[in-house]
């Protein structure tokens, strides 16, 4: 106070029952109470929340509280500011302590008969002591946590590398079902499954390859072409003695021969699909991947469907060239055999067609790669045929994905293309063509 004791400039005080009476002297002068009023209700405030705490702590009082007061003069009178400090006890439970002493006498369960009781507090204003404890804290368990920027980086890199080599092969597959066949035979799967894992292989490697370069679905991406791979390790191991040397056909224009490096190329593959998995988020959205595996369904359904098609009705070539000279497809019925002199299943195909009886059928041979052998694979396997060089003439008009291969013509055109040369084919199906008896 000043000397002349008309307004107050600054104190620091730390009794409420100082802070009630300065409050009652300076109301009291303005005329706005009697005396005694701020002391009850200065009273009323600080206790209450000390009886709230009180509570469940089994005493009145609340220890380590205390309070600071400033308060400024102005032209219109006293100005006061109150600041509550509030040390919890060592059991008190301040989350209750803040519920019910809010800022707008709300917090407390509102009682049915207690409406007196609520009214005293109405208006009554609370002080955050930070912008933080206003603001929503997100609890450390729920905080989301990013992948690493290298993580991320090599998991993009594995999962471009790996979508592009099975879209490569999935495409290959179901653009020529009917040839992936063949070649699934000729790695030992049996012949009646060849179609069917062909379907299958190549739409699941093209779902797989378009779901791991989408980062919500990465992860399961990630798991199909691990699965696949150690499905093919599997298979390769368990066929080991019959296929190594052989090509595995998995990938068009790369040559991959069935031996030690062959599965040290498909364990670097299943190290990328754990890096491209480790690296990215949980998936989600199995819708997205029931519409991208039915369209990619369709897409083979149609495919071979085309392809279907194609193996009846096609005009032949007029005529080839034997032994240098023109050789007629235009009249009779005619079996073109497409096979390699070095290839063991054309050689056990030959062995066993050269028993058949072809009655007025005849046999040109289409050796696809080392024709200088030709009458040395004839001699050996004891089948008698007429040997063409017109190999890539044939081959436009009637494309084969793998050997040993067939085509039935009758009059010039095609009756249907074989792929099957096991078991009993192709027998069965020349002797329902009538080319053999």
């Amino acid at each position: 106070m000043n000397r002349r004791g008309q307004f107050l400039t600054r104190a620091v005080i730390y009794d409420q029952g100082i802070v009630a009476r300065l409050a009652d002297a300076e109301l009291e002068r303005a005329g706005f109470a009697g005396p005694g009023y701020c002391q009850q209700s200065m009273r009323k405030i600080f206790s209450e929340p000390f009886e709230i705490a009180g509570g469940k702590q089994g005493q009145a009082d609340f220890l380590g509280a205390r309070f600071h007061l400033e308060g400024r003069g102005d032209k219109g009178g006293f100005l006061a500011q109150v600041d509550g400090y509030v040390i919890p006890p060592g059991g008190g439970d301040l989350i209750d302590l803040i519920h019910q002493f809010d800022a707008g006498g709300s917090g407390q369960e509102e009682d049915p008969g207690g409406e007196a009781h609520d009214t005293g507090r109405r208006g009554r204003r609370g002080t955050i002591g930070s912008m933080n404890d206003s603001m929503a804290q997100a609890s450390p368990e729920f905080v989301r946590l990013e992948a690493p920027g290298w993580k991320s980086g090599l998991s993009w890199v594995c999962s471009i590398l790996l979508s592009a080599l099975f879209l490569l092969s999935g495409l290959w597959k179901i653009t020529d079902v009917q040839g992936t066949a063949v070649r699934m035979v000729q790695a030992k799967v049996p012949d009646s499954l060849g179609l069917a894992a062909a379907l299958f292989f190549g739409i699941v490697e093209t779902v797989a390859a378009v779901m791991i370069v989408v980062p919500r679905l990465r992860r399961w991406g990630a798991l199909i072409v691990g699965a696949m791979l150690l499905a093919f390790l599997g298979y390769f191991a368990i066929n080991y003695n019959a296929l190594r040397g052989a090509d595995c056909s998995c990938i068009p224009w790369l040559k991959r021969v069935v031996g030690p490096g062959f599965f040290v190329g498909d364990g670097v593959m299943l190290a990328m699909a754990f890096f491209a998995g480790l690296g990215s988020r949980r998936s989600e959205g199995l819708r997205a991947v029931a519409l991208i595996a039915a369209a990619v369904a369709v897409f083979a359904g149609v495919s071979y469907g085309v392809g279907a098609a194609r193996e009846t009705g096609t005009l032949a070539p007029a005529n080839v060239v034997v032994d240098g000279q023109p050789y007629s497809l235009e009249h009779g019925k005619v079996f073109l055999f497409y096979f390699d002199p070095a290839c063991m299943h054309c050689f056990e195909s030959a062995q066993r067609m050269s028993k058949m009886k072809w009655g007025d059928t005849r046999v040109v041979g289409v050796p696809i790669s080392q024709p200088q052998f030709a009458g040395q694979f004839m001699q050996d396997t004891g089948f008698r045929m007429a040997v063409t060089s017109d190999r890539d003439k044939l081959k436009a008009v009637f494309p084969y994905a793998g050997v040993p291969a067939g085509v039935a013509i009758e009059n010039g055109r095609q009756k249907a293309a074989l792929t099957k040369f096991d078991g009993e084919e192709p027998a069965a199906t020349l002797k329902s063509l009538g080319l053999i008896q």
